[in-house]
């Protein structure tokens, strides 16, 4: 195909006319699960995301989540929107989605995170990637940053059905 270079102006109106594309679409009450329309949804994210319009792009991914049922998908959408609001410096989003994109890896997986599965590892790497830029400052530096690593590792453990030993 033959791409056509466009201006902000024109960007900036296409982004307005998916969010409220998306708003319209929200409001109606009869909106279940799309997996095509949330796929539409997610290539729109990624075309903002190559703009560098990090906040429009997480916004879309979070309509696209909304669009979907099953976990597999949701977890995917979840880590693009997790991705998302990393780049856009928005780390406690980026923490919720990346956990919610867990969550649902594990729901996928009976209750338990698969540990050999590329989304877990992908999404785990993620999560931790997203904790050492918060502590690098970019956000103000971290005092406590290794307890916040352990705390997040921990978390993730527990949430894959790692079970502590007892003190007898």
């Amino acid at each position: 195909g033959t791409y056509v270079s466009i201006g902000d102006g024109v960007l900036d109106a296409l982004v307005d006319a998916v969010v409220i594309a998306a708003d319209c679409l929200l409001l109606r009450e009869d909106v279940s699960e799309n997996p095509t329309l949330s796929n539409s949804f997610c290539h729109v994210g990624e075309f903002l995301e190559s703009k560098g319009l990090f906040a429009a792009a997480a916004a879309i991914y979070e309509v696209a989540c909304r669009l979907v049922e099953e976990p597999r998908r949701l977890a995917t959408t979840n880590s693009y929107a997790g991705l998302a609001h990393k780049r856009n410096h928005q780390y406690g989003l980026s923490e919720t989605s990346y956990i919610k994109a867990l969550k649902y890896l594990a729901i996928y997986n009976d209750n338990a995170l698969n540990f050999s599965d590329g989304n877990t590892q992908t999404n785990i790497h993620n999560l931790l990637a997203m904790y050492s830029n918060m502590c690098r400052g970019v956000q103000g530096p971290c005092s406590n940053r290794d307890k916040q690593v352990e705390q997040a590792v921990l978390a993730i453990l527990l949430m894959g059905g790692y079970q502590p030993c007892s003190h007898a």
